[in-house]
């Protein structure tokens, strides 16, 4: 009897350490990049501090579009300035995007490298100076994300303002914008990408 018992606790717990461990990554996903040892000598060594701007993706055949976006808040609405005009066609399966920005209101360079393409585009502004003594502070995509064809994924949100404090926010809160109008910064940017289905008209 001990030893039925004894096999059947055994049992149960490789059963929960199956459960447990045996978490899998969804079909298609994005997710902060995992440098190799000579990738993150080769970014140091270009002088750019890169790894946590790089991120991993992986779709499945279907795929004909991917569009990178730049919002500013305005008025409680994400409104695009850069990109959202359709994007790019895009039919690998896995790839990497590295982008690459200080304040998000000079414009940003998106660098993108897969199994049949591989380039970058700058997209600049042009625009007044801040005030003196502005700041700003940046989230990043932390964690993997499932990628749903039509739905957009924020990477990164930019806090600008000229106050002595600035609360920080996770990507997720691009979907509730109404939560940075109650602090009054001078700006809000959000970077996106949005995977799709549908060819480019």
């Amino acid at each position: 009897m001990k030893r039925a018992r004894t096999c059947m606790l055994i049992l149960f717990l490789a059963l929960l350490l199956c459960a447990c461990g045996g978490e899998q990554k969804p079909a298609m996903y994005i997710e902060p990049a995992q440098l190799t040892e000579e990738e993150t000598n080769i970014v140091q060594l270009l002088g750019f501090n890169l790894e946590q701007k790089i991120f991993d993706f992986k779709v499945d055949e279907t795929v004909q579009v991917m569009n990178i976006s730049v919002y500013e808040l305005v008025d409680g609405q994400w409104d695009a300035f850069i990109g959202g005009h359709g994007g790019r066609v895009f039919t690998d399966s896995k790839g990497r995007i590295a982008l690459t920005f200080d304040h998000l209101g000079d414009g940003i360079r998106e660098a993108l490298q897969s199994e049949n393409y591989s380039g970058s585009t700058a997209m600049d502004i042009i625009r007044d100076p801040d005030p003196e003594g502005t700041s700003w502070a940046t989230s990043l995509l932390s964690r993997q994300e499932e990628i749903r064809y039509e739905e957009e994924i924020p990477l990164s949100i930019q806090i600008v303002t000229t106050k002595n404090e600035i609360r920080s926010f996770d990507t997720s809160y691009f979907f509730h914008p109404e939560e940075y109008e109650q602090y009054g910064y001078d700006h809000v940017y959000a970077v996106t990408v949005l995977f799709s289905q549908k060819p480019l008209s």
